[in-house]
């Protein structure tokens, strides 16, 4: 989340800061440092959002659905019957 505030906190500073846009290595449409620092903190916080609601699901028995590879690993553990 730092880093997202400090680009934005950058893209104000440098908002009238003319800079060359490229497409496919050719110069573009101008644009501002600004703006391209905004487009680029917006879309982080975007998928940061995105992140924090990613559930992240995992099996941990084994293939046939027992931790018998799991009492072969660790034999010391109790493992679910």
């Amino acid at each position: 989340d730092s880093l997202i505030d400090s680009v934005a906190e950058r893209a104000d500073a440098y908002r009238d800061i003319p800079m060359l846009c490229r497409t496919h290595g050719q110069p573009a449409t101008p644009s501002t440092m600004g703006k391209e620092l905004a487009n680029f903190s917006y879309r982080m916080a975007r998928q940061r959002g995105q992140m924090a609601q990613l559930q992240v699901l995992g099996k941990m028995n084994g293939a046939v659905g027992n931790y018998a590879a799991h009492q072969v690993a660790v034999p010391a553990e109790h493992w679910p019957e």
